[in-house]
């Protein structure tokens, strides 16, 4: 791709190009062998996008569809299921939605996928339809050292006034395969729940014994302090999540660190209760303690993503 910088260790993409949109999500994907993540927006995006979180060893049964001429083919194609997406952030700036699709104007933009320890890093500095100015810094990854388990930190800072935010950490529901032999959809959502900061979204693939358990918490920093705010339910058509109202003046942050599990029919009684301890034990090692064991497995195992 000739939109790319050379580097030793990184793929990076300077400037905004909707474009380049497509392509990019593939190029800086991440993934650890138990799950993997195109490298969609955290916060809404109305452009052309295709998201897609993918779980090893889950398929669904694809009915084969070809003609009565053809003899031997199997019955179904196991087909990769797209899971709900769990990076979701929307951000809601003076009443209009961050959306680099409808911006007024991108002043910079960078990208970059750091392939030795494994992190995706976004910065990005726009002006907003309402004249409000934000400079935002994403960096995600999805652990090696904690294989369920993938995190965020979300960094937004007002350069111009004072702002009025809402942040909505929130998993994608309304997910979709793009290849099915007949238009199918592989994936149901059997019931959703949100306590104390948490939300836990549990679903079932069709024609299959595959269940799921996607789960989010997140805690809060402004000006590096970390500040307590309980969230109310947020749900749509097609997301849940926890909302939450800031008045910022300066730098404020969002971390989220996120994890799925996946079981056989039979054990997802475990899921709130493993999910549960698993957040626990991420929220006390903090983002960057998760960063630091993560890149150490991943320098010490030469792994490449």
């Amino acid at each position: 791709m000739d939109y790319l910088l050379d580097n030793e260790w990184s793929i990076i993409e300077e400037g905004f190009d909707k474009t380049n949109v497509l392509s990019s999500e593939s190029i800086f994907s991440l993934g650890n062998g138990k799950f993997g993540q195109r490298a969609n927006f955290e916060e809404d995006y109305s452009g052309e996008s295709v998201e897609g979180n993918y779980i090893s060893g889950i398929y669904y049964p694809d009915a084969t569809k070809v003609g009565w001429w053809k003899k031997g083919y199997p019955k179904y194609f196991a087909r990769t299921v797209n899971c709900p997406v769990w990076i979701g952030i929307k951000v809601i700036i003076n009443n209009e939605i961050l959306d680099l699709n409808t911006c007024k104007s991108i002043l910079s933009f960078r990208r970059e996928l750091n392939m030795k320890e494994g992190w995706l890093k976004r910065n990005f500095t726009v002006e907003m339809q309402n004249g409000a100015m934000v400079k935002v810094t994403s960096k995600r990854f999805i652990s090696l050292s904690i294989e369920e388990i993938g995190a965020i930190q979300y960094d937004i800072k007002p350069l111009n006034e004072k702002l009025d935010i809402t942040i909505v950490p929130n998993i994608n529901i309304d997910v979709k395969n793009h290849h099915s032999n007949w238009n199918e959809k592989f994936l149901e959502t059997t019931s959703v729940k949100t306590s104390e900061n948490q939300v836990y979204v549990f679903s079932k693939v069709l024609k299959a014994d595959f269940e799921l358990c996607t789960f989010a918490t997140c805690e809060f920093y402004i000006d590096n302090i970390k500040f307590d705010r309980d969230g109310s339910q947020y749900k749509d058509a097609k997301k849940i999540g926890m909302q939450y109202d800031f008045v910022i003046v300066g730098a404020g942050g969002l971390g989220s660190p996120v994890a799925e599990f996946l079981s056989r029919a039979g054990v997802s009684d475990e899921f709130e209760s493993l999910s549960k301890a698993l957040m626990k034990s991420c929220l006390d090692l903090g983002f960057k303690k998760l960063l630091k064991s993560h890149s150490n497995f991943s320098d010490k195992n030469l792994v490449f993503f």
